[in-house]
């Protein structure tokens, strides 16, 4: 075969989330049989709620969650301002997590896109100015040094959490003793930054964060136990401190939560999360009718662009 066509093969199979519109999406790729469209469901649990609520969604990794996150940003926007984060962006996700260095990356990385889609920052500082200094008199930040980000984001809470797995431990154990304080603060936050929206889109306007990519969380060895454990810990035991008065919030969660937590989450005030499905299934006559571009999916419904030349070979074995 020619090595020019294998590498554009090789290339397409990157796992990066497909729009719709894209020749590649495939639309009911995934709806789950006999239980409807779980991306429409929770997008009409927004739509319809005059409260704000907190959604889960969960997937092995690789079935197109971030793929149908878009989906969902795309039901919303039109009513909603819907601002999505990659929380592989602000944190480490190898370490264990706590509330803490949680909400100081999502809260960074709400932020982050409502200044660039607003082109300023509300309050004319960034998040993590406004954290520092917030750490800098609220908690005693024993040998830790942090200087203030630049006026578009960034220093060193932000480059320590996803970067500095020292600063980042540092700061989860100099902020155990004042998690009601940092939490009163996000809250406060969130109130000022959904109140500046509204005051550009309207009084009742939604404001809808989605937090992808925490279904990545896993630890290695010997922190592998300890890792899931915190993420137990976070959407269980705080799950309180995650939901938000005037914020519609999404979550990815790792499927693994519920095996760890019987019951869950049914108790935490937070809405039983919606489910990916893994796998869908063609039958013969469809799969022998399909065209290539729809065949050669990945689990996260990547579709391979190698041109109308490219032709493969199947064998039926069901």
């Amino acid at each position: 075969m020619d090595a020019k066509l294998i590498k554009a093969f090789y290339q397409s199979l990157r796992d990066d989330p497909i729009k719709q519109g894209s020749a590649y999406y495939q639309e009911e790729l995934h709806k789950r049989r006999g239980q409807g469209d779980a991306i429409a469901r929770m997008a009409r649990r927004i739509q319809l709620s005059d409260e704000a609520v907190a959604q889960l969604f969960s997937g092995q990794r690789g079935t197109g969650k971030s793929t149908e996150l878009l989906r969902l940003v795309d039901l919303l926007e039109e009513d909603c301002s819907v601002f999505l984060i990659d929380y592989v962006e602000y944190n480490n996700l190898s370490m264990p997590v706590e509330v803490t260095d949680f909400l100081l990356s999502i809260m960074g990385g709400f932020a982050e896109k409502v200044a660039e889609q607003y082109g300023q920052n509300f309050t004319g500082e960034s998040y993590w100015e406004r954290i520092t200094q917030f750490l800098g008199s609220q908690v005693n930040l024993e040998g830790i040094t942090l200087r203030l980000g630049n006026k578009q984001g960034g220093g060193d809470i932000k480059l320590g959490l996803v970067n500095d797995p020292s600063l980042k431990a540092a700061l989860q154990e100099q902020m155990r003793g004042h998690i009601g304080a940092f939490v009163k603060d996000a809250r406060t936050f969130v109130s000022e930054m959904v109140r500046f929206i509204r005051g550009k889109r309207g009084e009742n306007h939604k404001v809808v964060l989605i937090v992808d990519s925490m279904e990545k969380i896993r630890g290695s060895g010997d922190n592998a136990q300890a890792v899931y454990a915190s993420v137990e810990n976070l959407f269980n035991s705080n799950a309180d401190h995650l939901i938000f008065q005037d914020l519609f919030t999404v979550y990815t969660v790792p499927p693994y939560l519920q095996p760890l937590a019987p019951g869950w989450p049914a108790t935490t005030g937070m809405i039983p999360w919606s489910i990916c499905p893994t796998s869908t299934f063609f039958t013969r006559t469809e799969a022998l009718t399909m065209p290539v571009s729809r065949l050669c999916v990945r689990w996260s419904a990547n579709a391979v662009n190698v041109g109308p030349s490219f032709s493969v070979r199947l064998k039926w074995t069901g």
